[in-house]
């Protein structure tokens, strides 16, 4: 943008750090918009978008706040989804962290799992087919970094009637419930 005055920020977090749930990229993307406005920049949402993937691969999903959307390429790529009706989560962060390179160095890179029927049971509001359609490539990899991602999503699998996952690249992980 050529500024070349500086800002002093400072972040109170609330999202557990090393968690999964995007703490950083919502910080890094709010932080965007914040300077766009505080420093009268005028940048429009595409631009914005360029700059939020420079900073990493889930700033983008933040920047517009859609509550739902498919994410592709590095995340830079969003395609909104709508929702037909509320969905139900528990969620749990095991006291212990992962750290997002440590999961994605272990990741043996398998063919890419579809969103095609997750989206469809999206639309249809079929919270059931929704739950068997949960994936995450990453989940193989933080087990073997974290036994308490293990133990918490074993934990999950016992209670869930729905379906259960990771979240991001952990140590979070969630319950679909029905209602």
């Amino acid at each position: 943008s050529g500024v070349t005055r500086g800002v002093h920020i400072t972040l109170q977090k609330s999202i557990p750090m090393q968690a999964g749930l995007g703490g950083g990229s919502s910080d890094a993307a709010a932080a965007l918009i914040g300077l766009n406005t505080f420093w009268q920049l005028g940048l429009r949402s595409d631009q914005l978008h360029l700059l939020a993937a420079q900073l990493g691969s889930d700033v983008n999903f933040f920047l517009d706040s859609v509550p739902l959307a498919v994410c592709r390429g590095r995340g830079e790529r969003i395609l909104p989804i709508p929702l037909t009706r509320p969905l139900h989560f528990v969620l749990c962060k095991p006291s212990g962290g992962l750290s997002t390179r440590d999961v994605f160095q272990q990741l043996q890179m398998a063919p890419p799992h579809g969103s095609g029927q997750i989206q469809q049971a999206l639309r249809g509001g079929q919270v059931h087919h929704i739950g068997t359609q949960l994936h995450n490539s990453l989940e193989v990899p933080a087990r073997q970094l974290s036994a308490e991602v293990t133990h918490t999503l074993s934990a999950m699998g016992r209670v869930s009637q729905v379906g259960y996952l990771m979240t991001g690249s952990g140590s979070s992980c969630f319950a679909l419930c029905s209602h």
